[in-house]
This record gives structure tokens, C-alpha cells and sequence, in this order.
């Protein structure tokens, strides 16, 4: 199992993608964060220079509350009440983030769409000009054009890989481990079993520095005419499931 708050800290990230979540999520975010940063750690301090014949008994008791929330019980190590109930509190924020996060995904990736299209387009266009068998010696001799391009399918590639990233984090949301999560099909639609082969390969091929800053899965599918599409992990494990099996999902 993983941890609520942490996976929750992942989560109130997903803005950094340039995109508008949905207000639930954006909500459940700002209380999580909200609750994170109250301070409750610190120790009460009895100023007895604010002390008065007439308010003494007052601020005695008013220590007294404030040790009971602050100290750990029994003058031990632990936690405070007031940070018990922080604890708690901040856990209970966490899991509804994720719980706004796993119905917010479809709108994300909507949302996420146009951009990636774009650098998706922008990634095949710039491939189509490279040589088919990519390294630093054919890269030089197919000319200064060829050079231009790869810098270009550099670049979409980081931006892709950003996407790719936030949708590598997606079967984690319900806080558990999972096992053998998909790789090669989180923003590929392959729609031939073959095209699948030539993908898993790809991703399990060792590849030059040429091709390996390119993404070597992400370049066998711009070679192959692999629709580029960000998949729900739900999405993903059927697609294999089809392509694999020759049953439509």
C-alpha cells in the first residue's frame, strides 16, 4: 500500500500540466494543502511577565489546555493530540483528493488532449525527416535538416514524456501496488497486433544515445503509424487485452 498523503502530494501537481482541473478535485487540492501546512508541532510558553494577581488562575488553565493539546501524553515521545488530530485530518484530506482524482482522469485527458496532439503531430512530422536507422553517424550524414529535426523530435519528446509520466502515476490512485502496470500502451493506440509487437520490442531493445533520447518506443510508433492517445490504465489493460487475444475490447 502505498501512502494517501503521498500519493495526494502527486496529485496537487497535476496543474503543473498546464491545465484546469475540474472544481472538486481543485477543492479536495486546496483544503489537503490547507491542513498540510498548519503548524502544531510547536511547544506553549508561559509568559509570566503577562501574569496578574487577577487573571493568574485564568492563565494557569489556559497553559493547562494548551499543554493537554500540544505535549504527548505522559511526557512521552510521541505524538500530541493536536498532532494526532493534524495527522488524521491530513490523511482524510489525501483520500479525498484521490477519490476527486479518479473520477477527475477522463476530463484531465481531455483537457490534456490538444496540447498533445500537437506535440504528438509535432513528434512524427519532425521523425518522418530522421533515417529510418537512427545514430549519431547516420544522423550527421543525413545533413544539417535531418539535424534541425532531431532537435525538434527533442524537444516533443520531453514535453510527451511529461504527459506520459502523469499518466504513469494513474493505476496508483487507489493507493495500491500494482503489479506489472503498463507501459508501452499509456499514450499509444496501436491498432494491430503486430504494431503491439513492434512496440513491446522497442521497449525492451537496447537502443544508442541518438535513438534513446528520442524515445525508441515512441519513435518505432511514429514509424509505424501508431495513433498517438493517452490511455486510461483501465483503457490500456483491455487494448492489450484485445490486440493480444484478437477479441475487439
Amino acid at each position: 500500500m502505498f501512502n494517501p498523503v503521498d500519493l495526494a502530494d502527486g496529485v496537487s501537481r497535476w496543474s503543473s500540466l498546464g491545465v484546469t482541473l475540474p472544481k472538486p478535485l481543485a477543492g479536495a487540492i486546496d483544503v489537503f494543502e490547507t491542513l498540510r501546512y498548519i503548524e502544531v508541532g510547536y511547544h506553549p510558553v508561559f509568559r509570566v511577565e503577562d501574569v496578574t494577581p487577577a487573571n493568574a488562575e485564568d492563565k494557569i488553565r489556559e497553559l493547562a489546555e494548551h499543554l493537554a493539546l500540544y505535549a504527548p501524553p505522559g511526557g512521552t515521545t510521541g505524538l500530541s493530540p493536536l498532532q494526532r488530530a493534524k495527522q488524521q485530518a491530513v490523511d482524510a484530506a489525501a483520500r479525498r483528493v484521490l477519490a476527486q482524482a479518479r473520477v477527475a482522469v477522463p476530463a484531465v485527458i481531455d483537457a490534456l488532449t490538444p496540447v498533445f496532439d500537437a506535440h504528438a503531430q509535432t513528434y512524427a512530422e519532425a521523425v518522418a525527416k530522421l533515417p529510418e536507422d537512427l545514430s549519431a553517424e547516420t544522423l550527421v550524414a543525413a545533413g544539417p535538416g535531418a539535424v534541425e529535426a532531431y532537435g525538434t523530435a527533442q524537444q516533443a519528446t520531453a514535453q510527451l514524456a511529461r504527459i506520459d509520466a502523469w499518466a504513469a502515476g494513474l493505476p496508483y490512485l487507489s493507493g495500491i501496488v500494482v503489479r506489472d502496470p503498463e507501459t508501452v500502451l499509456r499514450i499509444l493506440r496501436p491498432s494491430t497486433r503486430q504494431q503491439l509487437s513492434r512496440l513491446d520490442k522497442a521497449s525492451t531493445t537496447p537502443a544508442n544515445p541518438t535513438l534513446a533520447a528520442l524515445d525508441p518506443v515512441l519513435f518505432t510508433a511514429a514509424r509505424s503509424g501508431v495513433e498517438f492517445a493517452i490511455n486510461t490504465p483501465e483503457a490500456a489493460a483491455a487494448l492489450r487485452l484485445a490486440l493480444v487475444s484478437g477479441v475487439p475490447a
